[in-house]
């Protein structure tokens, strides 16, 4: 995942870049889930490579997006 950065909405939504097409919601959960309570995630597929996901928190969208930032997933930048 090449980039998180939070969108403006409240500061709770995050886009996650670059991701494999088969990606599910479940292995995002557990990636961004340790930074605190995820409402929604939203996985494209048509087309694939991005999604959005939503705190609870605005505070743990920005801690998540400042430790992930560049974060490698199954070996992708």
């Amino acid at each position: 995942m090449p980039r998180a950065a939070m969108d403006d909405q409240e500061g709770r939504k995050v886009y996650i870049g670059g991701i494999e097409a088969d990606t599910t919601t479940e292995e995002l959960e557990s990636i961004f889930g340790k930074y605190g309570t995820i409402s929604t995630v939203w996985v494209a597929r048509n087309p694939p490579g991005f999604a959005f996901l939503t705190f609870d928190d605005y505070r743990d969208a920005k801690d998540a997006v400042a430790e992930l930032d560049g974060y490698r997933y199954r070996g992708k930048p």
